[in-house]
């Protein structure tokens, strides 16, 4: 496929697409999108024009376009072309967001486990069922 060829498919795609839906924020709450980074992805975190890209890739979906490098360079022409600077800081900053509660979710997380292996290290005592891994001194 020559340059000419991937431009066109570019701007056919950005043709079929529904601008409106490209542009609308998901969830529109930085709690409901960490929760689902968390559950959908492996990703730790995630930036406002790989959200853009999570909306291009549906909205191509729905128009039978599977093609990820056209989506990706489609993706690229919409956040540089057809997003104000507004629109843009809009999706940067709920990234941003969700970023951040992922951050402390995970924290936490890797604390609980951290603490639950201290009681666990604490608590060995005697392999003796009798005495249910109580330590005698």
């Amino acid at each position: 496929m020559t340059e000419r060829d991937v431009q066109r498919e570019v701007f056919n795609l950005l043709k079929l697409i529904n601008e409106k839906n490209i542009r609308r924020l998901p969830y529109n709450d930085a709690k409901d999108l960490a929760t689902q980074m968390r559950n959908d992805t492996i990703f730790t975190s995630i930036t406002g024009k790989e959200i853009l890209k999570q909306n291009m890739k549906y909205e191509s979906h729905l128009n039978n376009q599977y093609d990820q490098p056209i989506i990706d360079l489609a993706t690229d022409v919409f956040w540089n072309t057809r997003l104000s600077n507004l629109q843009r800081n809009q999706f940067t900053n709920l990234a941003n967001d969700a970023n951040v509660i992922n951050e402390i979710h995970f924290q936490a997380s890797n604390d609980a486990h951290f603490r639950m292996s201290q009681l666990y290290n604490h608590q060995q005592g005697t392999d003796n069922d009798i005495f249910n891994g109580i330590r005698f001194y």
